[in-house]
């Protein structure tokens, strides 16, 4: 008789322990109830069956969708994003040998300065000051799908109002504040500004005419606190429509500006910083960024500048100090040579002596001669009378040399820093031997 493997029973025990009853058998393999949820399962038919009795609810959501997202895309705003490089130049100088030693223990990066120079208020500050972010402008549009028109308008010309809305621009307007001065309790505030052709009116978001000017020319009105000031450079629009105007706060721009940028060094300790911003209008956030790397630049030929006319300036007032101090050191040096009996040859020196040798030495020539022509004969006399006149001259060229070395030490001399034996006045011991040999 084969064994069977029976499932185990699971028992529940009362309380009391006297009693006991089966719960559920429980089989250790195999699973009983596949079988049934298997007959209960949908088939694929009836999965087409359901999709075809709603059809319609089907083909609705469908073509909903597909609509919506033609829509988004025909009347979403694209996102653009544009950037510029910066290179950073490390003038630090470490110790030769140890440059990549440094550079393990250096905690800071020339970089990390340099951009924190460019998220500084006082950079981002002369850019919302040059191109007037503080002033903003845009037409006035139809809500919702406005924008969407207005971006499909590529044309020079203004295009033709619909349904009857010309207040609203629908492409090809345009307009350029360059000035705009309100009071406080307007900044932040939208303000509607109506094209007249040539001329036009600002109005406070109550309605109530601020002021009316004319394009290309500054217009104001008010006095003290209440003034207010505008001037529009470009004004092209139909007559009637209007353009939403605002002043924003100055600190405002500049944070915003500090979070919009995006900065940081592209590698690793590369030196290049890359500058990206984001936006809905591709001219102004290039405009932007350009602003930044301009400002940037100039401000770091500036600081240079002024560093290099410290410096320039500390030297000046230092030259005179120098000057005098190299002077009385001079005067000091020339001192000690003559208390010591020893001077520096110079080229003049040089020169004075070798011409005095030069002249030593036709005199000891001439001396020669002398004593070769000392019997006269009828042949001899026009040569002794040359030899004659020669050592003449020599003997006038030479005493203008004698009182010059005079004037030299004759202890010792130097020449480039070592002593040497002085050469004047030189001795008549080669010309004395010469006679005798004579």
């Amino acid at each position: 008789m084969s064994p069977k493997n029976e499932g185990a029973r699971v028992v529940e025990l009362d309380a009391s322990g006297e009693g006991a009853h089966a719960l559920s058998p429980t089989r250790r393999s195999g699973f009983s109830g596949a079988g049934e949820f298997g007959d209960n399962e949908p088939t694929l038919s009836e999965y087409i069956g359901t999709i075809l009795e709603s059809r319609v609810l089907v083909v609705a959501i469908t073509a909903s969708a597909v609509v919506l997202a033609a829509l988004y895309v025909f009347f979403a705003a694209p996102n653009f994003r544009s950037d510029v490089l910066l290179q950073v130049e490390d003038k630090s100088k470490g110790i030769a040998g140890l440059d990549d030693l440094s550079n393990v223990f250096s905690e800071k990066a020339p970089a990390d300065t340099e951009m924190e120079i460019l998220r500084s208020r006082s950079l981002l500050g002369s850019v919302v000051d040059d191109l007037s972010l503080t002033i903003e402008t845009s037409p006035r549009l139809l809500p919702v799908f406005g924008g969407g028109i207005y971006r499909r308008h590529d044309q020079d010309d203004i295009a033709r109002p619909l349904l009857g809305l010309s207040s609203l621009a629908w492409g090809g307007e345009r307009i350029q504040v360059t000035r705009l001065q309100v009071p406080d309790g307007l900044l932040d505030h939208k303000l509607r500004l109506t094209a007249e052709g040539t001329r036009y009116t600002l109005n406070d978001p109550d309605g109530q005419v601020l002021v009316s000017g004319e394009v290309g020319k500054p217009a104001a009105a008010g006095e003290g606190d209440d003034r207010v000031e505008i001037f529009v450079a470009e004004l092209h629009a139909r007559p009637g429509t209007q353009f939403n105007v605002t002043k924003r706060r100055r600190a405002g721009v500049v944070d915003h500006l500090q979070n919009d940028l995006h900065i940081g060094e592209k590698g690793k300790k590369t030196g290049i910083l890359t500058v990206a911003m984001d936006g809905k209008d591709p001219k102004k956030i290039s405009g932007i960024l350009d602003a930044v790397a301009q400002t940037y630049v100039r401000q770091n030929v500036e600081r240079k500048s002024a560093e290099a006319a410290k410096q320039l300036e500390f030297l000046q007032e230092q030259l005179p100090v120098v000057k005098k101090d190299v002077d009385t050191t001079e005067a000091a040096f020339k001192s000690y040579q003559l208390k010591k009996g020893s001077v520096d040859l110079s080229a003049e020196t040089q020169a004075m002596l070798d011409r005095a040798v030069d002249i030593e030495k036709s005199l000891s020539e001439l001396e020669l001669n002398r004593a070769e022509l000392k019997q006269p004969s009828p042949a001899t006399i026009p040569s002794c009378s040359r030899s004659r006149k020669s050592r003449t001259s020599c003997a006038r060229r030479k005493r203008p040399s004698s009182r010059r070395c005079a004037g030299c030490p004759s202890r010792s001399w130097s020449r480039f820093g070592s002593p040497v034996t002085p050469r004047w006045p030189p001795s008549s011991t080669s010309s004395s031997s010469t006679r005798r040999r004579s």
